[in-house]
């Protein structure tokens, strides 16, 4: 098989130095100055607000430039709405192994592009969500360079593939809905199954790790907190609540800077007590985290999102094992199970739990959809009716 062409090593390549150079570069001069690679560093130097989305950007680019290399684009201004489909498609295929690293390269080595680098790390087909971040990332860029009269690039291909990426991706992946259940609530019955699962005998862990799971499982499932905030909050977040003496709120900002207000219920009070009890911390500390993990340790450090990740799939795993057994599991749990509740917990992810919460809180609990949308910090209602499904009951 013939090797896939690699990009070109120089200045015709100027985006690919390091993202900590950006913030002291000029516009180009030479030769270059206004080739596409010029126009695409001056958007990765002013366009992203972000040094993650800058470092993003970069990555999708270079994958479109290697697209473009291996069929012949010259150019930004030359792709069409034929190229920008099949770069989708390519994303959405199998991958040839040329194209692939056995293990993470990296893109570049002191400023320098790395001949080994390959645009993908599996033979399998991009994910679905990946392929969407990396058609609106480039659809950005493109948008942005249009803003500046002087810059060759007419024109944005990218922007009806990026905009129709819903209907596209299920097109190509022809998307079965549960094998996306990261998606989905958990039905009422599997939610129940994890809690009764870390009560019961046949909980395969020790009595600490069964109170840290505990605890947990009833964060998430009762604050509708991500994950990536889960790993920062402290006592610090938790504030007396003046409408209510003697009892708390869960105080803290979610994404889009908004604020999010939460009661605090004793329940909860008393399951990070038992929490901090079991692992021998202070709960009244100062800046205590909320979540530590399951490791003792004489001063609680921060945990990753990923571990917590992990800590709930495996869970759901167990749990799932432990309801096809049928050991000890309670009958009211076991005649309304589904096959879907079992696909919903060997997929279980911390992003499962917001939705979940929110579907039950609106309808089942019958709250307001305002007040949920202010308890999961989102920016608009039409975002928290998103996270709002169907109750299934007695689906195959």
């Amino acid at each position: 098989m013939a090797t896939a062409p690699l990009l070109p090593v120089g200045p015709t390549l100027a985006w690919l130095a390091p993202i900590e150079t950006l913030a002291s570069f000029n516009r180009p001069t030479g030769a270059w100055s206004e080739s596409d690679a010029a126009w695409v560093y001056r958007y990765l130097c002013n366009g992203c607000g972000s040094p993650a989305t800058r470092k993003a950007v970069q990555g999708e680019l270079l994958r479109l430039a290697y697209y473009m290399r291996k069929h012949n684009i010259p150019a930004l201004a030359e792709l069409n709405s034929d190229d920008a489909a099949g770069y989708r498609d390519w994303l959405a295929a199998t991958k040839e192994p040329i194209e692939v690293s056995v293990r993470p390269v990296r893109r570049l080595v002191n400023g320098e592009f790395n001949a080994q680098w390959r645009p993908f790390r599996s033979t399998a087909p991009l994910a679905g969500n990946a392929i969407k971040t990396a058609l609106r990332l480039i659809s950005g860029c493109l948008a942005f360079l249009q803003d500046d009269p002087h810059c060759p690039v007419q024109g944005n291909p990218f922007r009806r593939v990026a905009k129709g990426v819903e209907q596209a991706k299920r097109k190509i992946t022809d998307v079965d809905d549960d094998l996306h259940l990261y998606t989905k609530a958990l039905s009422a019955q599997a939610l129940d199954a994890l809690f009764a699962y870390l009560a019961s005998d046949q909980f395969r862990g020790s009595e600490q790790s069964r109170t840290a799971k505990q605890w947990l499982l009833m964060l998430f499932s009762q604050t509708a907190v991500r994950v990536e905030t889960l790993v920062t909050l402290t006592t610090d977040n938790l504030f007396p609540d003046e409408a209510q003496p003697g009892k708390l709120r869960l105080r803290f900002r979610a994404k889009h800077n908004s604020r999010v207000d939460q009661p605090w219920s004793a329940e909860l009070n008393q399951a990070f007590e038992a929490y901090c009890m079991a692992y021998g911390f202070d709960a009244k500390a100062q800046a205590l985290l909320l979540w530590a993990g399951i490791k003792s340790l004489p001063q609680p450090a921060p945990v990753s999102a990923s571990s917590v990740w992990a800590m709930l799939r495996t869970l759901g795993r167990q749990t799932e094992q432990w309801v096809a057994e049928g050991i000890g599991v309670p009958g009211t749990i076991l005649n309304q199970w589904t096959p879907h509740d079992s696909r919903q917990l060997l997929a279980l992810h911390p992003h499962t739990l917001r939705h979940t919460w929110c579907t039950h809180a609106v309808n089942i609990q019958q709250m307001d959809l305002l007040l949920a949308k202010q308890h999961m910090g989102h920016s608009s209602v039409t975002v928290t009716e998103r996270y709002v499904w169907p109750v299934r009951s007695g689906a195959s």
